[in-house]
């Protein structure tokens, strides 16, 4: 259901993810998923920047969700 995260831009993932009642994702910045998911995907390229953390296990596991 969220194959387009590879191919919309982080707007229109953020508007699709909405759709879906999708409010939280649990990134990992130290993961080599997540190295992986930053090169292939515009939605986790930026999220970091655009998204908010809400909790956190500090430099092991933030849970983000959008600006608004």
């Amino acid at each position: 259901e969220v194959a387009f995260l590879f191919a919309a831009s982080p707007e229109e993932a953020d508007q699709q993810l909405r759709a879906l009642h999708i409010e939280r994702v649990a990134y990992y910045p130290r993961s080599l998923n997540t190295r992986y998911l930053a090169t292939t995907s515009p939605f986790y390229a930026t999220l970091p920047q655009r998204w908010i953390v809400g909790a956190q296990v500090p430099n092991l596991l933030y849970i983000l969700h959008p600006r608004q």
